[in-house]
């Protein structure tokens, strides 16, 4: 697992998966799913078709963008999940972090 970088409180970072069928080629999964899991907290999954998060840029390839982190996630690693199934099998998953803050409310 490798760690995609560090936020901050307010960032709303995105993260791209790529799928590809067993020659290689670029293709679409039935489901693709990203699912969000705090260190201590609870998943979250976020699903292409279904969530505006989740969006289809090109065959075989989906990008989430994570929504606003909050408060809550200060100083906490986030772990990151992208699945597909069906037409193509295939999932990665790595983890980010969130800085800590200094302010009470760091967000508007």
């Amino acid at each position: 697992m490798t760690m995609l970088g560090t936020y901050n409180v307010g960032d709303q970072p995105s993260f791209t998966a790529t799928f590809r069928n067993a020659a290689g080629a670029l293709a679409d999964p039935t489901v693709v799913k990203f699912i969000t899991y705090p260190a201590g907290g609870t998943p979250t999954i976020y699903v292409y078709g279904t969530d505006p998060e989740v969006v289809r840029d090109s065959a075989g390839v989906f990008t989430f963008t994570h929504p606003q982190l909050g408060a809550t996630l200060a100083g906490k690693t986030v772990h990151i999940r992208a699945n597909g199934s069906g037409a193509v099998t295939s999932s990665d998953e790595d983890t980010f972090r969130v800085k800590p803050t200094a302010f009470t409310t760091p967000l508007p």
